[in-house]
């Protein structure tokens, strides 16, 4: 059997959440039922093509934002939050785990 490089560690409720989003093959399909509301913004410019930002949001849940490009509709960038408890200062802190840039 091989050896994994690392530890093993169980995962925490929003680990298992991005995982789970990160293993969705389906994930354009199924990100309307995964979030509840949804706003719309003038974005930013990414990888030279204007963008519009749009953003997920549901309920205990840190937000989901998609940049898409105005021209086509592709996806240029996907931006995923998660909530982490910090077992040494135990406070709650975002912290960025996902900026993929698709172009």
């Amino acid at each position: 059997m091989a050896q994994c490089p690392g530890r093993v560690h169980t995962m925490s409720a929003a680990e298992n959440a991005a995982a789970r989003i990160d293993a969705d093959l389906y994930f354009p399909a199924h990100v309307k039922t995964l979030y509840q509301k949804f706003s719309v913004e003038a974005g930013e410019k990414v990888a030279g093509h204007d963008a519009y930002l749009v953003t997920g949001r549901s309920e205990g849940q840190p937000p989901l934002c998609l940049y898409m490009d105005k021209e086509s509709g592709l996806l240029l960038r996907l931006v995923r939050y998660a909530e982490l408890l910090s077992a040494a200062t135990q406070h709650r802190s975002t912290m960025r785990i996902i900026a993929m840039r698709m172009a």
